[in-house]
Order: structure tokens, then sequence, then C-alpha cells
């Protein structure tokens, strides 16, 4: 056992330096305080748990010789014995054997100094019995969340002050063996409540046995409770199915337009829906009815890269996916204006009106690009043609309209 050694501490000394309150704070206070006879007659060995906090950095204990008054701080406790959630020990020596009792409590206080609540206060004479009490077993035990390799224990912890763990042991037989090969694991908790433990990496239709076993602050072990459960069969993969892959020149079929309207389309009013134009592929040029337009040059039987951009002037952002939006609705997508049907259909538009969408969300203030192709038939005849698209939030209002390009196919 690891103990520290406390010097003899005046009575005179304890009215003077215990006079002051310590400033409480966040930081837990210890818990299942134990005190009970030392080594020799004169001390007395403390035990408790530490709270469950990073910041610990040491255990104060609290004497006095009187009833609930005039305490004064007899130690810190710090190093091996004032590790989160860990069993902390003391040892208080040099007590005087003519004072009747002693009363004993602890704080925590954190590496920036500010302390705890105190613990409870126990009332302790020199050779006061060692405890060798045994805890209550845990209660409410049951197994869920069974898995081809895993499965959950549960339970309530015991109701005894001064519970500490749960010893979990496992095997493939029964009786479980308490040792430390079936030994899987410790379950540090609070008294009284409920608790759970997950053990995995368990083999697939196998009876397992389990045996939970509570300890004390002392390590006095509660009488084992079992419980036995068995995993779920190996999941049986699915056939890997090969993708058909049509063969080399074959088209995708572009789907068609929705036929049926969403029945859940809120107002367009109860949205800030707004877009400006910033640029666009192509050269600027007359074109063909002498107003100033994009032109791309293409030739009949190939796919032609495209691109334009818009800029979100709304207040809210432009989604991309949206996971609540099952119909779409919100999604902003480049359509062709006013839904109007186009020779130029590539087999990667989204339908026979909607050419692509934005490929990501898009802030306010943030420029989007829409990269999309078009196809120009080996049936079309040599001249200039228009090619008219929009910016549309799905099924809500047009954003931007009508930006025009003049296709030329040689």
């Amino acid at each position: 056992m690891n103990k520290l050694k406390v010097r003899a501490i005046l009575l005179g000394l304890l009215l003077v330096f215990g006079m002051a309150n310590p400033t409480f704070a966040t930081i837990a206070a210890p818990r299942a305080l134990v005190v009970e006879k030392g080594d020799v007659t004169t001390s007395l060995n403390v035990f408790w748990v530490n709270p469950d906090d990073v910041n610990l950095d040491h255990i104060n204990v609290y004497l006095s010789v009187l009833p609930l008054e005039n305490f004064g701080k007899v130690a810190e406790v710090d190093g091996d014995n004032a590790l989160s959630n860990q069993i902390g020990r003391c040892t208080i020596t040099d007590l005087n054997t003519s004072v009747s009792y002693y009363y004993v409590y602890l704080t925590a206080v954190d590496k920036t100094g500010n302390e705890s609540i105190a613990t409870i206060t126990l009332k302790r004479r020199l050779g006061t019995s060692e405890d060798i009490t045994s805890t209550l077993p845990v209660s409410s035990v049951s197994i869920n969340n069974i898995t081809s390799n895993s499965l959950q224990l549960n339970w309530t912890n015991p109701s005894d002050t001064d519970f500490y763990r749960v010893a979990i042991y496992r095997s493939k037989v029964s009786p479980v063996e308490i040792n430390a090969t079936n030994r899987i694991g410790y379950k540090v908790g609070l008294s009284s409540m409920g608790d759970n433990f997950v053990d995995n990496n368990l083999d697939p239709s196998t009876l397992y046995y389990y045996k939970l076993v509570a300890e004390d602050v002392k390590s006095n072990q509660s009488d084992a409770v079992t419980i036995s459960e068995t995993t779920l069969a190996q999941p049986v993969a699915p056939p890997v199915v090969p993708p058909v892959t049509p063969p080399a020149g074959t088209p995708r079929i572009v789907p068609s337009p929705p036929t049926t309207v969403p029945n859940n389309i809120p107002s367009a009013r109860l949205f800030d829906y707004r877009a400006s134009f910033v640029d666009q592929n192509g050269t600027v040029e007359n074109g063909s009815d002498g107003i100033l337009t994009h032109v791309v040059e293409a030739a009949r039987g190939t796919d032609v890269d495209m691109w334009i951009k818009f800029k979100n002037t709304s207040w809210k952002q432009w989604w991309f996916v949206n996971p609540l939006d099952a119909d779409s609705i919100h999604q902003i997508r480049l359509g062709l204006t006013k839904d109007a049907s186009s020779p130029f259909v590539q087999n990667d538009w989204i339908s026979t009106n909607r050419i692509t969408k934005i490929a990501s969300n898009i802030l306010p203030g943030e420029v989007a690009t829409l990269n999309f192709k078009i196809h120009i038939p080996e049936t079309f005849v040599p001249g200039a043609y228009k090619l008219s698209v929009g910016l549309i939030a799905e099924w809500i209002k047009w954003m931007y309209d009508d930006v025009h390009w003049e296709i030329r196919i040689s």
C-alpha cells in the first residue's frame, strides 16, 4: 500500500489554519470515502475514489478533533494517489490516543487551484475496525445490441457508498472461472447508477457466459451475477453482381422531366433565391442576328465542353444535397429556358430539360461554376443554333433566365 505519512499536527495549529473555508469550484468531489484503523494504534488509513477529471491536481485531507468544526488541512495527496477515476490512499499518523473521535473529509483540487465541495464527513476513532464487508452485487443485468461479433452488457451498480467498479469475466464454458484469463475488463462507475460494457471481437453463433463482480474501494468483492447470450450468425454477403456495361457507343437514355408535381412545395415568398450572372465560355462576337453573344464553334458528331458562372446574391446558401429533401426541392440547377427542349441533349444531362446542378453548397457571396457538355448530332445541317439556359431553384422559382450561346456548327 502506498501511504503518505502525515506529521503530528497540534490542535492549536488546527484552530489557527482550519478556520478559512475553501473556494469551491466545478471539479467533482472524491467519492467512496472509507476511514479505518491504521497499521499502528496512532494512525488512520483513508481510502477514496478520485473524481473522473483529467484536470485533477491533488486531494486535500481535512481533520478535526471537535464535532464538525475547526477542520484543518492535514495532507495534500498527489502523484499515483491522485489519478483520475482511480483509488487514492493516505495514512494520517501520530494521532492522539486521548482524543475520543476524529472527523475526516476530503476535497479535490484542479490544476488551476479550484477546490471541489467536500465529501461526506466520517466520524472515526483510533482502532476502528478494517472494512472487510462484501459489497452488494450488481442488479438488473441484461444483454442487448447483439450482433455476430459483439454484444452489450447492462446492469445497475450496487447502492454501497464505497462502491468502486465492476469486474467483467467471460468464458465459452460454464461456470465462468474468476481469474485473470477470463477477466475482459473493469468498469468504474457511480453507486446505484446504470452502466454498460460493450464486448467486441466475439465469434459468430457462439454461446458466451459472463460473470459480473462488484468491488468496493477496499477491493471487497460481491457475489457474482451470471448471464449468457449467443451471438448472431455471420451475415451472408450478397453476391457481387458485375455491372452491366452497354456496348461501346450505346447512348444513355436521358430521362424525361417529372410529370407529377410534388405536393410539398412551399411558397416561393418564404425563401430568398437570387443570383447574378458572372461569366460563360465562348467568344463574344456579333451573332447571326447582329446582337453580341457568346459564340462556340463545334463539329457534327462531337461533345462540346461548356461552363457558366453565377454568384449567390441571396441571404441563404444554395444546397447541393439536402438530406431532408426527397423531391429535390430547393436544388439549384441549370435548365433550358422556360423548360424548352433542345437538340443538344447529352448523355450526362439530368433530364431532357435540366442540364446539370451545382457541385457543392454555395454560401452567400460565393460563385458557382456549372460545367456541362452538349452533343452535336451527326444529322445537323451546318449553321448557327441558339442554346438558352437559366438558373432555377427546382420547383420554387427561376433565379436567372435567358443566358444565350450561339453554337456554330461546321
